[in-house]
C-alpha cells in the first residue's frame, strides 16, 4: 500500500476517536486546535485571525514537509502548542504526533472555479515560483490539463484522501473518500464564501473573540470568472468534478450549522464593524 495512503488511515483514525464535534467543543475547555490550511482559500487570513487569539508561545506554524523533517518539534516544549496551522493534507505525519488529546480541527473550502483560476493567478505572477514559466507559457486551459500540479485537479478532494501525490481514483470514489474523511474527522469546515460566518461559529465553539481582519496573501486578479472563455469553464469544471461536489456537500452542512448557531443580525453586526475596521466586541 502506497505511504500516503498508509499515513492517510492513520490519521483518520486518531482524528476519528479525537475531533470534537462542534456540540462537544462547546463543553470543552480551550481544546487544542489545527487548522488545515487548503492553499488559496483564504486560509492565510484566517491563520492571522486565530493567532491573534493565543500566546506567542503556543502557536506553532509549520506545513508538512517541514514536520516532517522535524518531527520531535511537539516535544520541544514542556506543553505543546495549543493552536498549530499550516499546510497539512491528512496524509501528514502531523497527525500521527499530537497529543492523545480531545482537538478541534478546522479547514476552508473554496469554490473549485474560484479557487483554480486564484492559484492560476498566483502562480502566472510569482517568477519565483518553479511553475510560473510554464503557466505563462501555457495559458489556463493547457496548464490545467498538463496536470503538472494536483492542486488543478481535484486539488481538495485529493487533499483529504490520501491522493495529492499520486494519481487518484474516479472521481466518484474521490469524491466519497474526501467527504467521509472530512465527516469523521473535523470539527468544522468552513467555506471562503462563508468566511465571516466560520468566524462566528469559531466564536460560539472556541469562544475565540479577537475576530477583526484584512485579506492577506491575494492572488493579483489578472483574470477573473467573467474572463474566462466557456472552453475554459469547460476544462476547469471536468478536471475538478470532485472538488465540485466536495463543495456542494460542505455548503449544505456549513447552511445547517449557520442556521442553528448564528443570526442575520449578529452577522450583519460583525461585518458592519469589521468593513469600518472598528473591534467587533461579541456579547457575554
Amino acid at each position: 500500500m502506497n505511504q500516503d495512503i498508509e499515513q492517510f488511515q492513520r490519521s483518520c483514525g486518531f482524528l476519528t476517536q479525537w475531533v470534537l464535534t462542534p456540540e462537544q467543543a462547546l463543553q470543552n475547555q480551550m481544546p487544542r486546535l489545527v487548522f488545515s490550511h487548503v492553499p488559496k482559500t483564504g486560509g492565510t487570513t484566517l491563520e492571522t485571525i486565530l493567532a491573534k487569539n493565543y500566546r506567542l508561545s503556543d502557536v506553532l506554524h509549520l506545513n508538512a514537509p517541514e514536520f516532517k523533517r522535524y518531527p520531535d518539534i511537539l516535544k520541544l516544549k514542556k506543553n505543546p502548542p495549543r493552536f498549530i496551522c499550516g499546510h497539512h493534507p491528512l496524509h501528514s505525519s502531523l497527525y500521527q504526533h499530537l497529543p492523545a488529546a480531545p482537538v478541534f480541527h478546522l479547514t476552508l473550502l473554496r469554490d473549485p472555479l474560484s479557487r483554480v483560476l486564484s492559484y492560476y493567478n498566483y502562480v502566472s505572477h510569482k517568477e519565483d515560483h518553479p511553475l510560473h514559466q510554464q503557466a505563462c507559457d501555457l495559458g489556463l486551459a493547457d496548464f490545467i490539463e498538463s496536470g503538472t500540479s494536483p492542486e488543478l485537479n481535484n486539488g481538495q478532494a485529493r487533499r483529504f484522501s490520501g491522493y495529492l501525490h499520486q494519481s487518484p481514483p474516479d472521481d466518484d470514489t474521490l469524491f466519497t473518500i474526501a467527504q467521509d474523511a472530512l465527516q469523521g474527522c473535523f470539527s468544522l469546515v468552513g467555506t471562503t464564501a462563508c468566511f465571516d460566518e466560520t468566524l462566528l461559529l469559531l466564536h460560539q465553539f472556541l469562544g475565540l473573540s479577537d475576530l477583526f481582519y484584512r485579506r492577506r496573501n491575494q492572488s493579483p486578479q489578472s483574470l477573473s470568472i467573467d474572463d474566462i472563455s466557456e472552453g475554459e469553464r469547460e476544462v476547469i469544471e471536468s478536471m475538478n468534478q470532485a472538488d465540485i461536489q466536495l463543495y456542494q456537500a460542505i455548503e449544505s452542512n456549513l447552511d445547517v450549522l449557520i442556521d442553528k448557531y448564528l443570526t442575520s443580525h449578529e452577522l450583519a453586526e460583525f461585518c458592519g464593524a469589521n468593513s469600518q475596521n472598528h473591534q467587533w466586541i461579541p456579547k457575554t
